[in-house]
């Protein structure tokens, strides 16, 4: 599901029901929304993961022990790719570019 079906689905009209509004939308963009969902919770339940791998210092910065920073790239780029495939801006970086 891309960006604009996304906003397409959540612009679409409802339906009153007794218990409150409805929106119809087909199998096909239920399993797509769904599959979104779940590539969105697996790519920040990486990077959330990589957090107990992190300690603050004094001055506010994160440290991670080497045997970490291969994990976090990892989960990182997963994150990012989802957001550059999704997101339909211009591309995040993995922060080893050459600039």
């Amino acid at each position: 599901m891309t960006k604009e079906e996304l906003d397409e689905l959540a612009q679409r009209p409802t339906c009153c029901k007794p218990f409150g509004e409805t929106v119809t939308i087909s199998r096909a963009e239920r399993d797509a929304l769904v599959a979104l969902a779940r590539t969105a919770i697996d790519a920040c339940r990486g990077l959330s993961q990589m957090y107990s791998a992190t300690w603050d210092s004094v001055n506010g910065d994160l440290l991670m022990l080497a045997p970490s920073i291969p994990r976090f790239e990892a989960a990182h780029r997963k994150a990012i790719d989802f957001l550059n495939e999704f997101d339909g801006k211009p591309p995040l970086y993995y922060g080893d570019e050459d600039d």
